[in-house]
């Protein structure tokens, strides 16, 4: 718990942290796939052409088997970012 409300304020300052952004999505999507969407949301709200938001949000839909929300959000990722996904 500690260390998502560490990240949490860390991407509160600085979105574009890639380490703290990357440990909170992987933090948060195994615990509560349900609160790591709406928070993968809200990053993207912020960060509209950051292709691993989307990425991760596609993966969580994938982990609860909602499939087409899944592809959604990957190829929205692979047009933001196609050379790191």
């Amino acid at each position: 718990q500690e260390a998502k409300k560490l990240y949490a304020l860390i991407l509160k300052n600085d979105p574009n942290h890639f380490r703290a952004l990357n440990n909170f999505l992987t933090l948060i999507g195994k615990e509560s796939p349900e609160e790591a969407i709406n928070q993968f949301k809200r990053l993207e709200a912020a960060e509209p052409r950051l292709g691993l938001i989307p990425a991760q949000i596609g993966m969580v839909y994938a982990q609860i088997g909602e499939l087409k929300k899944s592809l959604k959000y990957l190829n929205k990722a692979l047009q933001l970012d196609p050379k790191n996904l």
